[in-house]
């Protein structure tokens, strides 16, 4: 418990402002869900209207430092991107892997590959008598 007249002051300061920050964080997140229940309804009009609504609320809970800057703004940031990809159905059932050649060997085979290929375009032009 303080003792002293500063240490009793701090104390309902802290919990003055433990209170707003715990309203803050609530508003935050029931905003966060409103988006992300628009989302999950796939209606990208919809999801929208939350987000615009939710987005100056995560910045300002930021700036009050109720979560750090770099949080909020990748929350802004992958909400955007589920937003816009819900407007992109033609991609929806594509899914790209992306890997990296492991080792040099798959290197020599696309060299070769392309060295057959282009042997391959030289003797079609030869035949066409097409500029190669």
């Amino acid at each position: 418990m303080a003792n002293t007249p500063s240490a009793k002051k701090a104390a309902r300061k802290i919990a003055r402002r433990t209170a707003t920050n715990k309203a803050r964080r609530s508003r935050v997140r029931t905003y966060l869900r409103n988006v992300e229940e628009a989302i999950a309804s796939g209606d990208q009009s919809a999801a929208n209207e939350a987000f615009k609504v939710a987005q100056p609320e995560i910045m300002r809970a930021a700036t009050k430092g109720v979560m750090h800057a770099n949080t909020a703004s990748r929350k802004v940031s992958r909400l955007n991107a589920r937003i816009k990809a819900l407007g992109a159905d033609f991609f929806r059932h594509m899914t790209v892997k992306k890997t990296r050649p492991q080792c040099r060997v798959f290197f020599s085979h696309a060299i070769l590959w392309m060295k057959q290929v282009n042997n391959q375009c030289a003797q079609y032009c030869q035949i066409y008598q097409l500029r190669y």
